[in-house]
């Protein structure tokens, strides 16, 4: 299929239907009782440790191919363990002999099938010498007692949860300090590496510049007034592309600027404003998370933002424009002010993923929904999931558990996967019952489906015309066409074949696609 799957559009590849359909699964849209799936829960066991009970959770990992990884630590011994759905667990805390843990952050990060993972957590050898620190599945990497990588009279103090591209590349934040366990500077370095087992490297810091979006202009760092590195970071699956929330002196300007970078280029501004939607003409006046998300081998993923307008409206923006903005109404759930995004993601297939906390008009609480919808626009934002709504995890039709909230932290980019589901931390309890527990549960979404090409085959933006028939026997039979599609029109992946043809013909005269 041509680029980005033809920009990834849902039915609007130029008037023509079918180039990508969302099929969104039966029971998807906001039901009271929906169909879940339990990956793990507080009080449970670990898959493949007998008689091991789940004190804590983090938020739950996916890979590409949707494989749900997780942290968890386990009451009366308080091991760290690192459990892959249908593989068990990939670490235990309890099998090193040379460190010891306390605890986990709350997220995770795996690739490569569970084969590759990142956390963070307190390290150390022996119970009192255990801080801030980072653990991979080649072993330890490093805490607050080494040099910050390559940054001269610089150590390492906290880091933030690290994230991992499918390829094993992984970045994470650290703050520093000018001695070994001193005070904390307001100075932030990212750190990245190609793999568990490579030396890290020091990718931005205080005291750098990025480059602004004309490609010239230098905008340092600065902590003036807030940090300059923000924590909320995220990775391309090809490892790419690092998308961050920096704040940076402008020309002219006395305070820092909030700006979104993508490989240390900005991307977008606070001040930038949206062009299109009921709130086209409003300024962004901050960010609170970044979310990219694409298929492993390409470099320019779409970025989604996170943050609020100069009217103190919440939003959710792909590629420069709303999606989802507070004060309006999704899925016939209005987003009433105070609404804030606490979770936001985007997968390969187009679409996006925001959980937000907002005010009921009817009970006048507290409630969170987890949202799909296309980027594109092409069809409606659908609700997933509402505190409140009761759990289905025996496919009886019959609610085995109620959702007290979706507690996730805010304003954290979302790993979302493209095996049609989306993985969210819940705040549940028994039917009948008031105690409450956390569990990870999965809920499907449906799948993109690829339909055909469009009859542009040549990408001239001449269409319908008979050079598009002849460049496409032309290809079929081995000649290059550096600006025409491949020949698997109908994207089965099955190629050449007779029904490429059919199914081109058939287009080409208005027809369905098979």
């Amino acid at each position: 299929m041509s680029s980005r799957l033809l920009s990834l559009s849902f039915g609007m590849n130029r008037g023509l239907q079918g180039a990508l359909v969302l099929a969104m699964a039966a029971g998807a849209a906001h039901a009271v009782v929906v169909p879940a799936v339990k990956i793990a829960e507080q009080g449970g066991s670990v898959e493949g440790i007998a008689g091991s009970v789940i004190d804590s959770l983090t938020e739950p990992s996916t890979d590409a191919a949707g494989r749900v990884g997780y942290g968890a630590t386990l009451t009366g011994s308080s091991e760290v363990v690192i459990a892959v759905r249908g593989r068990g667990p990939i670490f235990r805390s309890s099998a090193v002999m040379t460190h010891t843990f306390s605890g986990i952050e709350d997220s995770i990060a795996i690739a490569a099938n569970g084969d590759a993972f990142v956390f963070s957590s307190s390290i150390g050898i022996g119970a009192g010498a255990r801080t801030d620190g980072i653990w991979t599945s080649s072993g330890f990497l490093c805490n607050q007692t080494l040099p910050a990588f390559s940054i001269a009279n610089r150590w390492l103090k906290a880091s933030s949860g690290p994230i991992m591209g499918e390829n094993t590349n992984f970045a994470w934040i650290s703050s520093l300090s000018s001695t070994l366990g001193g005070v904390t500077l307001p100075e932030r370095a990212l750190f990245t590496s190609p793999n568990p087992s490579s030396t890290p490297a020091p990718q931005l810091f205080t005291g750098q510049s990025v480059l602004a979006r004309n490609g010239i202009t230098q905008l340092p760092l600065s902590n003036n007034p807030g940090p300059d590195i923000s924590f909320d970071h995220d990775i391309s699956q090809d490892g790419n592309s690092r998308a961050n929330t920096l704040r940076v002196l402008k020309p002219g300007q006395a305070a820092s600027t909030q700006i979104v970078t993508i490989a240390g280029i900005e991307v977008a501004s606070v001040g930038d404003l949206f062009t299109t939607g009921p709130f086209a003409g409003s300024a962004i006046q901050s960010f609170t998370g970044v979310s990219i998300n694409n298929a492993v081998g390409e470099t320019s993923p779409d970025l989604l933002t996170m943050g609020g307008l100069a009217t103190g409206i919440g939003f959710v923006a792909v590629n420069g424009e709303t999606v989802m903005v507070a004060s309006q109404t999704y899925a016939g759930i209005p987003l009433t002010t105070p609404a804030t995004v606490r979770l936001a993601g985007l997968d390969n297939s187009g679409r996006f993923g925001a959980v937000w906390n907002y005010l009921d008009a009817e009970s006048g609480t507290s409630k969170q929904t987890a949202f799909v919808g296309p980027i594109d626009g092409s069809s409606p934002v659908v609700a997933v999931i509402t505190s409140g709504d009761q759990l289905d995890f025996t496919g009886d039709g019959v609610a085995d558990a109620n959702v007290v909230s979706i507690p996730g932290p805010i304003a954290r980019s979302w790993d979302l996967a493209d095996d049609g589901f989306i993985y969210l931390t819940l705040q549940i309890t028994d039917i009948g019952s008031t105690v409450t527990r956390d569990a990870i549960v999965g809920f499907s979404i449906g799948v993109v489906v690829a339909g055909c090409d469009d009859i542009d085959f040549n990408n001239n933006e001449v269409f319908p015309e008979d050079q598009d028939v002849i460049d496409f026997f032309d290809v079929l039979a081995g000649a290059e066409c550096p600006a025409c599609n491949d020949i698997d029109f109908n994207n089965n992946t099955v190629f050449p074949e007779d029904q490429d043809v059919i199914d081109f013909f058939n287009v080409l005269a208005g027809g369905e696609c098979s």
